[in-house]
């Protein structure tokens, strides 16, 4: 069973960050993004997506959890705060953060743990939502066992539950919000990890394949 509590606690301790190699999700969503885009990195980690973003002339503003994180991306010249997303509406400096306009936000493998994503989906201003998501119970899938996410529910914008147990669950649950949905990277249908490309119809045709 999986311990929220106990997670957080050692995300929110965690001094010795890793510095993450640039891998395939990683470069999908960097060759996705438009040059110059106004980018939000939630749960950036060492920075080196933004980093990639940066390169190509992208403005970026990350968050991270984690002290060492932060601090790693920060030694990088990276614009990346400290501070916890779930706590955007009683957190001040995180809300404005969060809620100012940009034309790509990216959940960087953090949306299953948010309690509340789906606050924040109804608030996001933002053309292009993309989200690298991970599921470490993907295998249990092949033997009829699969548990769900980790943290509360997904609910669609009328408030509907939705079950994530596919990507084509967690596109519909982006579409609710607004947003036309697709995959960007991932493999088999309940594959280990996946990046989902959420856009505004009327900017859709921005963001590359």
């Amino acid at each position: 069973m999986f311990d929220y509590d106990k997670f957080i606690a050692g995300v929110r301790s965690c001094e010795n960050y890793p510095d993450h190699n640039f891998h395939r999700r990683f470069r999908a969503m960097a060759e996705a993004v438009p040059a110059g885009s106004r980018v939000l990195d939630i749960a950036c980690g060492a920075g080196t997506l933004m980093a990639a973003l940066q390169d190509k002339g992208c403005k970026c503003v990350g968050i991270d959890l984690a002290p060492g994180a932060v601090t790693l991306a920060q030694s990088k010249g990276l614009d990346v705060h400290h501070g916890d997303v779930d706590a955007f509406e009683e957190d001040e400096r995180i809300g404005k953060l969060l809620l100012a306009e940009y034309d790509v936000v990216i959940f960087s493998k953090c949306l299953m743990y948010l309690r509340n994503r789906n606050a924040l989906m109804r608030r996001l201003r933002s053309g292009h939502v993309l989200i690298n998501q991970i599921n470490p119970y993907y295998w249990r899938f092949w033997i009829g066992e699969f548990p769900g996410d980790y943290v509360g529910e997904y609910r669609a914008a009328d408030g509907t539950a939705i079950a994530i147990q596919s990507p084509g669950a967690l596109m519909r649950w982006g579409a609710s919000y607004g947003y036309q949905a697709r995959r960007l990277e991932g493999g088999w249908l309940h594959g280990r990890d996946m990046v989902i490309a959420l856009s505004k119809p009327e900017r859709a045709a921005e963001l590359r394949s």
